[in-house]
């Protein structure tokens, strides 16, 4: 957690050191399932890092790893996630739609507070794909769970994607709720310290 916490906080670099060193302990000590649980967040720290390569490197590992141990529920839906990090990274939110949903999907019923990570997930997708309506209402949801399971930081990033969305659809109409959103955004970024969302922030 010292890795995501990191890479959240925006020291990316480090975050991505300290999760290449957990993956080699755990493989090291023989623990697949906690390799693949380092390698799904890793995929999200190198989206966070636009670098869409390695995103999808960590996908396909933990997807190797999942299906070796039988594709337990909890690791398939972050190896799901993963490739939804990786499409965006790599500019195909068309792509990340599926696999985001397929998350959302499974998070309904295992690991259910990891919902609203994969309801961002979707909404991101969705607004990069275009569909405004859509990812409002996902990020609408995607608040909603990250409340309930406390995730302030993906419920900021949630703020941002509702922010952006109103703005494409409604312009200059949308200016209070666009800047209400982006007020939540900012409170939760400075209650939580996840500084890597801020220039996301800046559109």
């Amino acid at each position: 957690w010292r890795g995501t916490s990191l890479n959240w906080s925006g020291r990316l670099r480090e975050g991505l050191e300290e999760l290449g060193r957990c993956r080699r302990l755990t493989e090291e000590d023989g623990a697949p399932e906690m390799t693949a649980y380092v390698v799904t967040w890793a995929a999200q720290a190198y989206y966070h890092a636009h670098d869409a390569e390695r995103a999808l490197a960590s996908a396909r590992q933990s997807d190797e790893i999942t299906r070796s141990l039988g594709e337990p529920p909890a690791l398939v839906a972050l190896t799901q996630a993963a490739f939804g990090y990786a499409h965006l990274a790599a500019g195909r939110a068309a792509d990340a739609i599926e696999p985001a949903r397929a998350a959302l999907d499974v998070h309904g019923r295992v690991e259910k507070q990891l919902a609203g990570m994969s309801a961002h997930l979707l909404a991101e997708a969705l607004l990069e794909t275009g569909d405004l309506s859509a990812a409002e209402a996902a990020a609408a949801e995607a608040i909603a769970l990250c409340r309930r399971s406390l995730r302030g930081n993906l419920e900021a990033a949630a703020h941002g994607v509702m922010a952006r969305a109103l703005l494409r659809r409604d312009g200059p109409a949308a200016r209070d709720a666009v800047e209400a959103a982006l007020a939540n955004a900012a409170a939760l970024i400075d209650r939580t310290g996840a500084r890597t969302l801020a220039p996301a922030l800046l559109e």
